[in-house]
């Protein structure tokens, strides 16, 4: 039995008040005639708007397709990533003695398991399997006060100096900005989206000496905040730039004008990811 589906298309059709619908081919056991296919309408006529309600669309037609074939999406999902002989049952008697989300962390740790494969987990998961699963993902913050914090992270650097036996020259993060990451999410970094950023057709109105100052702003906030993945960005990395080109000993100072420039400067290349490189397609969206 073939295991996928027909990805959606999206069109408007005239006949129906310019009202926008999704199409997805039935899979062969379900066609009654040559690549028949259902159609389900989004109820509006705003493109934008029915894009964003392509994929739900979507998943609700292929949960019937699921349910007419008898299939289990999720088994069907997991199924050529689950290691049997690993993980002792396979995947349909796992899922039924332990739970989804036991099976999704399993599939998570593998080491070939690729960002894509864990967000498309989520759409078989309900709302409350979602949030432990989310929250077996996401990395916990350290509970100690600075003062405890830097001499653990000390102590790390001088263990790893012990393990390679030569002299660790890394910066230890200090107490003030740790910048320690960790990317368990496997989100881009900031200099990952730089070139797509910067492409952009948007610089084709801006003129070149504008342009080119932008990559040296948002490097000197990574420098500062270090290079995050874009999903572990808060507000209050924004207020960490400022007090460190504050504090900074350059002459003259920086004014607060030129802060605001390098911190719009990075500002602008979240607000281009916010609005063209969004994952509509996992709940909360993300990068």
């Amino acid at each position: 039995m073939d295991t996928t589906y027909q990805p959606s298309t999206l069109n408007q059709l005239s006949a129906k008040g310019g009202k926008w619908y999704v199409f997805v081919t039935k899979p062969t056991e379900l066609q009654s005639r040559p690549k028949e296919q259902v159609r389900r309408s989004t109820g509006t006529t705003d493109e934008k708007l029915a894009k964003r309600k392509q994929h739900q669309i979507t998943q609700n037609i292929y949960a019937e397709f699921d349910k007419a074939l008898g299939r289990d999406p999720l088994v069907e999902l997991l199924k050529p990533h689950w290691d049997e002989g690993k993980f002792g049952d396979d995947i349909a008697d796992f899922i039924k003695r332990l739970g989804k989300v036991e099976a999704c962390i399993h599939v998570w740790m593998s080491p070939n398991t690729d960002r894509k494969l864990v967000d498309s987990l989520f759409d078989h998961l309900n709302y409350q399997e979602a949030l432990e699963f989310k929250e077996f993902m996401t990395p916990k913050e350290d509970p100690y006060p600075d003062h405890i914090k830097v001499p653990k992270l000390e102590a790390l650097g001088q263990f790893i100096n012990e393990l390679d036996g030569e002299k660790n020259t890394r910066k230890i993060p200090s107490a003030r900005l740790s910048k320690t990451i960790i990317n368990l999410s496997g989100c881009p970094t900031i200099t990952e989206f730089m070139p797509n950023y910067m492409a952009h057709r948007k610089w084709d109105a801006i003129t070149e000496k504008n342009k080119r100052y932008i990559p040296t702003h948002i490097k000197k906030c990574i420098e500062i905040i270090g290079d995050l993945p874009v999903d572990q960005i808060l507000p209050t990395h924004a207020t960490q730039i400022a007090e460190v080109m504050e504090d900074s000993p350059k002459n003259p100072p920086y004014s607060n004008a030129t802060i605001r420039t390098y911190i719009g400067s990075l500002s602008g290349l979240l607000t281009h990811i916010h609005d063209n490189e969004t994952n509509l397609h996992v709940n909360p969206p993300k990068p």
